[in-house]
């Protein structure tokens, strides 16, 4: 497997991206491996001609994260994707061909409950993603949350077993069963991530590196 992520690759060019995909099949003999996944990422570093060159190269499993689905909520956090823009680049994705697509969402972000959860997961329900990976709030020492600590002083961090469970039943609403799970430290709840997906669509990746 190649996984280009952990990190938004997609924040290089198009040509750029091509150079270095280029440069890694002179180094390496990747065209008989079973999977081959670029974090797409952030909805904002996407383009039609990224996606166009990742479909050259034979990508074929891509991840658009939006985190929420409440656009006060990234606001809040600082992404500065929309969520119009999350469903512009999911619908471009599947016009350019990718029938892999993972999306990311984050439980316990600032101000967030179960009816914001509910919301989001209202709208990837619709999108009906292959696979979704369910994060647990995890404030990084560097994080925006730890920084601005003042600023979100009033808000609440909201990460249960109810939250965990309406992620869980969403998951199955779209035909994806649990398949990894790993967790992280500083985590909010003392809870975990677990990674979704139709049978058949699952990252090998992630289980290797699981594994």
């Amino acid at each position: 497997t190649v996984y280009f992520g952990g990190g938004t690759p997609t924040t290089l060019g198009a040509a750029q991206l091509d150079r270095l995909i280029t440069a890694l099949k002179e180094l390496f003999d990747i065209d008989g491996c079973h999977e081959f996944t670029v974090e797409a990422g952030r909805p904002d570093s996407i383009t039609r001609d990224k996606l166009n060159v990742l479909k050259a190269h034979n990508v074929g499993r891509i991840s658009i994260n939006p985190q929420t689905m409440n656009q006060q909520t990234l606001d809040l956090i600082g992404r500065k994707h929309t969520v119009e823009q999350i469903k512009n680049v999911y619908s471009m994705a599947r016009e350019e061909g990718f029938n892999n697509i993972n999306m990311d969402i984050i439980l316990g972000l600032p101000g967030e409950g179960i009816n914001e959860l509910r919301y989001t997961l209202d709208k990837i329900k619709e999108l009906k993603p292959e696979s979704l990976t369910v994060h647990s709030l995890a404030i990084k020492r560097a994080a925006a949350l730890n920084i601005w600590r003042e600023k979100y002083e009033n808000l609440k961090f909201e990460n249960s077993d109810e939250t965990v469970s309406l992620a869980q039943k969403y998951a199955g609403d779209i035909g994806c069963m649990p398949y990894y799970m790993y967790r992280q430290k500083n985590m909010a709840g003392n809870l975990e991530n677990v990674g979704y997906s139709v049978p058949g669509k699952e990252c090998i990746y992630n289980i290797l590196i699981m594994e």
